[in-house]
């Protein structure tokens, strides 16, 4: 496997571009068949999900609308207090909502993601 370096971390490779892609392409599927009728809210939570949220969405070819979410948690590489930083901006009410996250490790911005979401309710 390849070894990549970021800001002197190294990381190895664990799945490539293709499978990737081939992943999101079934993952469309199963939102297109699982959402046809529902017209969902995508909620990304950013900075990760902007590239991984923008390939999906080429996929997905059911009305939908799209939000984000800005949240920080870390100082570098290591844990602090959550923020958040930017809001959805829209009402949620009654609506199927889809979160978009990029890494899940300890779980903490998605637990604040959803209890955040559940108060706009």
């Amino acid at each position: 496997m390849k070894n990549i370096f970021i800001d002197g971390l190294e990381f190895e490779l664990m799945i490539d571009y293709e499978q990737i892609q081939k992943r999101i392409r079934l993952i469309g599927i199963d939102i297109n068949l699982k959402y046809e009728d529902k017209h969902p809210v995508f909620i990304g939570v950013l900075n990760g999900c902007f590239m991984f949220m923008a390939d999906l969405m080429k996929q997905v070819h059911i009305p939908c609308e799209m939000s984000f979410v800005k949240l920080a948690s870390y100082s570098g590489t290591k844990q602090g207090e959550l923020h958040e930083l930017i809001g959805v901006g829209m009402s949620l009410e009654g609506r199927h909502v889809v979160i978009v996250e990029d890494v899940v490790d300890s779980g903490r911005s998605l637990v604040h993601t959803i209890e955040a979401l559940e108060r706009l309710e």
